[in-house]
């Protein structure tokens, strides 16, 4: 055994967090009598071992006096006694990795003996095992070929660049790593790298010392299993040193936390053990409660068995109440928990249907590694399933829409490799073509051990060497164009029109819209995948334009309640394909969900319009007795009953911006038009408007904003007409407010003054030849359009005064024209009169 000298004490404490100095300050008077009482209470074997260290003779009397009085040693001795107080546990597990069994109470013998065998790094080595048996961000890799023998020296090699490239990338400094950083077992090693996460004084046995508030980063290599475990909170650091690993050893890997062998899982042993009846012969895994979502009962309602504070069994109760209770499937199985070997589990089901997987989240209540090791083994045993991993969720619900649900969110390389069903890959590869599949052979280099993914005829492009096939695979990923093309045949199988896509950016992604009509309404439908995935700002912006929206969404990749908040249904592609593959289609799937879509945004528009249409009568008779804070939300309800793609602006959107903004959609022949406009309100108790210079320069800024927001710029839209919507008569707007707006060099469009009698005929007669309008919308949009643009298709040359003014006349000359071109109409011009008279008051 070393010899322990004097000056060596304070080494083999190095970086080692212990209370040293605070017991040397205090010795004589407060923990001499304690060391005392340590050695009072020590074996003789560990005895002898003090004494070795203290280096005083066990043959002479008075060497309990020795050892006390030994200096530093005695006071390490002490501190090593107390650092040891919560570290038993990793003493124990670092011995049994290193071939060594050794009980619990025999944790302090077995250091104090291996410091004296020249170990003087070991304590270090305790206290960062330690740190890595209670860290909580553990996460795991499998290695795909072989690790090379040498991966300790490589890594040892490229530690510097390794350090280097995680600062730079996490923007962290002072990784720090050294040779006693090392933890090496028979069968992994332990790599320790030090991070510093506050620059603060925190005295060690070398001192006071600044940068001592240290964290720890561990990268274990674990031989036997080809694994890899790297333990950070941080996602940056943890991405940054996989690469790098990868990099370092010549190895690919993938997450081990995903069960990729179908064979192993056991979905009836999982649930016919919860079913388990009395036994003579208790389990060594004991069930102590269970929580059900819902049971068989009218009414249905969650259920809990709990029997946790005897530490009974509750498998027999649920035995006793069987199927007509209660349904024993994993769907069904919110929480249980558990014992094995007096390690308490709590286990948390997990269902994620965005990520198809299902998972068996178990809190391990152990610091214990080998332990826990143990708990996940006998579990996986008896009931057939593994805890913390993530399951395939076709593997265990067998429903092919969830396999097909998996395979369209797209699928990498590694994960393909479950895929067992070749039927059903040729069909949504090669026949409905609504997924793209790429190939791919992974070989490395048998001299300079690079990766490549396509094949070389000369060898390797950086040394010549032959390159190895070592994994062949292949990729899935959505077909986006794939799917229109498949929506498209499905819309004319059942009636629905094809009105091409519309191009629109949301909070700076631009999504593409499919737009569908039925000849009455028009609806857009969104292919909702991974790169425009709706997220909660996406739907605010949807809600406020109220813009009728289908959803098509491959895998289920969204959260199904943010879609009911807005004026929009679900069509699931998934289960679409499987029941077109396999026969069971409705001949409705698609105009089912359309024709919700137009009932929930048309019930939710003529509510509105027709209360804002009392309201705007309710101004005009009686104008002194308003203010107009509601005549801007009024005139946009009543539009957007008439118009469902309009959108409210004002101060609903960030910016200078006008009350809102609408498209009008209509063909001729092959080709699709869409005509947008912008409106704002502006409601007066004068009788004529009197706009001063700076409201007509508001009016050209709005414009502006207009002709150059992402909806103009990034879609198909023609921005033709920007329309104030007033309860006076002209007054100067002409000289004024659309002199202004012509003078514009940047937007050419027509201004148009629309007198609140406009709106109001116009929702009467809308309302009144509903079926008629929207038999024939492409001719009512096209109408309308023109009435604004004051009967013209085109550019028009104007006088710098001009300007569209709608009011009673011009509504009415609307309809007149509608009547002439809907054949078979049925709109009752004399009765719109009626009301014109009746019930529009003028100005």
């Amino acid at each position: 055994m070393t010899q322990i000298e004097d000056s060596s004490v304070k080494s083999l404490l190095e970086r080692v967090p212990s209370d040293f100095r605070k017991f040397k300050g205090k010795w004589a008077e407060t923990y001499r009598s304690k060391f005392q009482a340590q050695l009072d209470d020590t074996d003789a074997d560990t005895l002898e071992l003090m004494c070795k260290f203290c280096d005083v003779d066990m043959s002479e009397g008075g060497f309990i006096s020795e050892t006390l009085d030994s200096g530093d040693k005695s006071i390490f001795l002490f501190t090593l006694h107390r650092f040891l107080n919560d570290k038993l546990l990793a003493v124990e597990e670092m011995a049994e990795k290193s071939g060594d069994v050794i009980a619990s109470e025999r944790g302090y013998h077995h250091v104090l003996s291996t410091i004296l065998d020249g170990e003087d790094d070991y304590l270090y080595h305790v206290h960062l095992y330690s740190e890595w048996l209670d860290s909580k961000h553990k996460s795991r890799y499998k290695i795909k070929n072989s690790l090379p023998d040498d991966y300790v020296s490589r890594f040892e090699d490229n530690v510097r660049g390794l350090r280097m490239t995680l600062a730079r990338n996490t923007r962290a400094e002072n990784f720090e790593y050294q040779d006693k950083n090392k933890l090496p077992f028979d069968n992994s090693t332990l790599f320790a790298i030090s991070r510093q996460a506050s620059d603060v004084e925190k005295p060690d046995v070398t001192g006071p010392q600044r940068r001592r508030d240290l964290r720890y980063v561990f990268l274990e290599v674990k031989e036997d299993a080809a694994h890899l475990v790297i333990s950070t909170r941080s996602k940056g650091i943890r991405d940054t040193l996989l690469t790098k690993a990868e990099e370092i050893f010549s190895i690919l890997t993938t997450d081990a936390d995903i069960v990729d062998d179908e064979t192993e899982l056991s979905k009836t042993r999982f649930e016919e053990e919860l079913e388990k009846p009395e036994n003579n012969e208790p389990d060594k895994i004991k069930i102590l409660s269970i929580d059900f979502r819902d049971t068989n009962t009218q009414p249905s309602v969650p259920l809990s068995l709990s029997n946790k504070s005897a530490r009974k069994e509750v498998r027999p109760v649920v035995n006793r109440l069987g199927q007509e209770i209660v349904n024993v499937n994993i769907a069904n199985i919110k929480k249980l928990w558990f014992s094995h070997e007096g390690v308490d589990v709590s286990v948390r089901i997990e269902r994620n249907l965005d990520q198809s997987f299902v998972r068996l989240n178990a809190n391990i209540k152990t610091r214990s590694e080998l332990k826990s090791d143990e708990v996940k083994t006998a579990f996986k045993e008896q009931f057939g399933l593994p805890l913390n991993q993530k399951i395939p969720l076709y593997w265990i619900t067998r429903d092919r829409t969830d396999l097909i649900s998996q395979m369209l969110k797209g699928m990498g390389y590694w994960q393909t490799k479950y895929v067992k069903d070749d039927d059903l890959l040729t069909s949504l590869v090669g026949e409905i073509k609504v997924l793209n599949k790429s190939e791919l052979e992974r070989r490395q280099c048998i001299g300079c051990e690079n990766f490549y993914k396509r094949k070389y005829n000369d060898g390797c492009p950086n040394c010549g060497n032959e390159l190895k096939v070592f994994d062949t695979s292949f990729e899935l990923g959505l077909s986006t164009s794939g799917v229109r093309k498949y929506l498209k045949d499905k819309l004319e199988n059942e009636g629905l029109s094809y009105h091409g896509v519309k191009r629109e950016k949301i909070y700076g992604n631009e999504f593409k819209l499919i737009q569908i009509g039925n000849g009455k309404s028009l609806v857009r439908v969104l292919i909702n995948n991974q790169e425009t995935n709706l997220t909660a700002g996406t739907i605010k912006y949807l809600r406020k334009s109220i813009h009728p929206i289908l959803v098509v969404n491959p895998g289920k990749t969204i959260d199904e309640t943010l879609i009911k908040e807005t004026t929009a249904n679900i069509v699931d592609l998934s289960e679409l394909i499987n029941q077109d593959l396999y026969g069971s289609l409705p001949d409705d799937y698609i105009s089912a969900r359309f024709e919700e879509v137009v009932r929930n945004a048309e019930k939710q528009a003529s509510d509105n319009a027709l209360d804002s249409f009392n309201n705007i009568k309710n101004v005009i008779e009686n104008p002194d007795d308003h203010r107009g804070e509601e005549f801007e939300q009024d005139a946009f309800h009543i539009l957007n009953q008439i118009i469902p793609t309009l959108q409210q602006w004002g101060s609903k959107r960030r910016g200078n911006q006008p009350d809102g903004f609408g498209e009008l959609t209509f063909f001729k022949g092959d080709k699709t038009y869409f005509r947008s406009f912008a409106f704002d309100a502006k409601f007066t108790s004068k009788t004529d408007i009197a706009m001063d210079s700076k409201e007509a320069g508001t009016l050209s800024d709005y414009a502006l904003r207009i002709y150059k927001s992402d909806e103009v710029k990034r879609s198909d839209t023609v921005f033709q007409n920007f329309i104030v919507i007033t309860n006076a008569a002209p007054g100067n707007f002409g000289a004024v407010g659309a002199n202004k707006l012509n003078r514009m060099r940047s937007w050419d469009g027509v201004p148009v003054l629309m007198h609140s009698n406009f709106l109001l005929y116009l929702h009467k007669a809308y309302n009144e030849n509903i079926e008629a309008l929207k038999n024939n919308l492409h001719i009512f949009h096209e109408e309308l359009y023109l009435t604004l643009n004051g009967g013209k298709m085109y550019h028009q040359n104007v006088d710098r005064d001009f300007y569209v003014h709608l009011n009673e006349d011009e509504a009415e000359e609307l309809f007149e024209r509608l009547n002439e071109k809907i054949v078979d109409s049925g709109i009752n011009i004399p009765d719109l009169r009626s009301f014109l008279e009746e019930d529009i008051l003028p100005v």
